[in-house]
């Protein structure tokens, strides 16, 4: 089917605790998750709508799919495989099960383990800018990239 990689939405540059995992999302993230929202639900989108939501326990991750998830009325899944610590290894374990479901799954990540895993998958592709969204089909084709308009 195809897996949906999306890179989380735009976040501010430290946190109030000081913790990398805290740091919030800015207006513009917001409005970014917003679109790719509305993105899944117009004619071009529909088609790949995810089932299920999978973030990391960092808060930009989590808020960005968070407001894609009740948008969509979806399951937001918090897994350690989307931590923007942890090595690709997991990661790819991860998209290559999203690529053998039946429905899309969205899986909301960091660079540069998202870069790492989009290489693998179809090597020459560009890194993802924050809040944009890449989709790719199970022959291992980027089908298309989304990112909300600059205001």
């Amino acid at each position: 089917m195809f897996a949906l990689l999306l890179r989380h939405a735009e976040a501010q540059p430290a946190s109030e605790s000081g913790r990398d995992e805290d740091r919030a999302l800015t207006a513009t993230g917001v409005r970014q998750a917003e679109f790719l929202a509305g993105w899944f639900q117009s004619a071009a989108g529909s088609r790949y709508r995810p089932a299920v939501v999978y973030v990391s326990e960092a808060e930009r991750s989590r808020r960005t799919g968070a407001i894609i998830a009740e948008a969509l009325n979806l399951p937001l899944r918090e897994i350690n495989e989307l931590h923007p610590d942890t090595t690709p290894q997991g990661m790819i374990q991860l998209a290559s099960q999203a690529l053998h479901r039946k429905e899309p799954t969205l899986l909301v990540g960091h660079n540069p383990n998202l870069h790492v895993l989009l290489d693998l998958i179809a090597a020459g592709t560009p890194p993802l800018s924050t809040g944009e969204l890449v989709v790719i089909n199970s022959a291992a084709e980027v089908v298309t990239r989304v990112r909300a308009p600059e205001r």
